[in-house]
């Protein structure tokens, strides 16, 4: 059990997460610390068959008192620092309380406006390429409509470092985007 835990969180009280991690990968797995998201433990998991990153994520809910507008900023700030340390994949995963629509995680409609240019441009064709390569549907299939705060900022992570939401466009919900409670 790895846990991160915060009795000076910024609206008071104690606060934590937990990962559970079964034995036979538990001596890859390294708590990343250093970081500046209290709603995130992030785990190095070395050679599981290949080295990852993952976050274990708790967004609160946009009027909880335990909320801040800083969140999702402080999300791109540990990516970046993490994406230099480790040169890993990063999955994120867990509880957003994002609700984000049909809104795009794609930059693609920037591309064939002709918006981006040059390795922007390049980044942007090899992530698409990858997504088609995997048989991933570039456009994601979500059936809840509604929009809130936390969606337009997980989408506005999402695009600003390259990261796709995988519900609704793989496995048993491809192309369905059941609701995830």
């Amino acid at each position: 059990v790895m846990d991160k835990c915060s009795d000076s969180f910024a609206y008071g009280g104690v606060h934590g997460m937990c990962v559970l991690v079964k034995d036979n990968i538990s001596s890859s797995a390294k708590i990343i610390g250093g970081t500046s998201s209290s709603s995130i433990m992030w785990m190095h998991l070395r050679n599981t068959p290949c080295d990852i990153v993952l976050g274990s994520v708790y967004v609160p809910c946009e009027n909880s008192k335990h909320y801040s507008d800083e969140l999702f900023q402080n999300l791109l700030s540990d990516i970046a620092l993490i994406e230099g340390k480790f040169k890993a994949p990063i999955i994120l995963a867990g509880d957003f309380n994002a609700r984000t629509g049909s809104m795009s995680d794609v930059i693609a409609e920037d591309i064939a406006s002709g918006s981006v240019d040059g390795d922007i441009h390049d980044n942007i064709c090899d992530s698409l390429e990858r997504l088609q390569l995997l048989g991933i549907d570039v456009s994601r299939h979500n059936q809840d409509t509604v929009c809130n705060k936390n969606g337009y900022q997980l989408i506005d992570c999402c695009r600003t470092a390259d990261l796709k939401i995988v519900n609704g466009r793989f496995g048993s919900d491809a192309r369905i985007g059941s609701f995830m409670y």
